[in-house]
């Protein structure tokens, strides 16, 4: 996570330096943008990261200032990296209200928010879609303007079905093992 040549200014408007001045935190934030920032440009890490994600949130925000909050979900590696600043999903047919597609029309900003809570990682995505269809298929193509990680406090202990599985698959192993040494005694 080497790129420093981003801005918090995405995220830290006008009103948040101003909120965060009043609550004590602007100087710490300050200094946050100034040693670090926002970073722009996928770097390996998060490329590893992002292969990994079969889930996250994607925010729009209509022509009418109303914000609005998509699931998007897939097998890892839905989410494709297409080089360092560039990020793409194919559009999966939901419930068809099209309102990601609308909202994209007259506002071309998204942040995507993603979670994963094995590792209790949070990664936070600026960025600027469009839609891209080729043939019948549909993508949502984002170049990114800026991402940070976010602190994986109050994240909970939340587990895949997978996880799970081959945890307590093993545990019935060990424990089938266990009683059959029982038995022969």
């Amino acid at each position: 996570m080497t790129d420093k040549t981003a801005t918090t200014d995405i995220a830290f408007t006008d009103d948040v330096k101003a909120m965060q001045e009043r609550l004590g935190t602007r100087q710490q934030m300050a200094v946050m943008a100034a040693n670090r920032g926002f970073r722009t440009q996928i770097t390996d890490d998060v490329a590893a990261f992002l292969a990994q994600v079969d889930s996250f949130f994607l925010a729009t925000v209509n022509s009418d200032g109303h914000p609005y909050i998509q699931h998007r979900g897939g097998a890892p590696g839905f989410l494709n990296i297409v080089d360092a600043h560039t990020l793409r999903f194919e559009d999966y047919p939901g419930n068809r209200q099209y309102l990601t597609f609308g909202n994209l029309t007259g506002n071309d900003r998204v942040h995507l928010f993603m979670v994963d809570y094995e590792t209790k990682t949070r990664i936070k995505i600026w960025g600027r879609a469009k839609l891209v269809e080729e043939g019948t298929t549909r993508f949502i193509e984002i170049a990114v303007e800026a991402w940070d990680p976010n602190c994986p406090q109050h994240i909970p202990d939340l587990y895949s079905e997978n996880t799970v599985r081959l945890t307590t698959t093993k545990l019935m192993a060990r424990i089938a093992e266990l009683e059959a040494r029982l038995g022969d005694t």
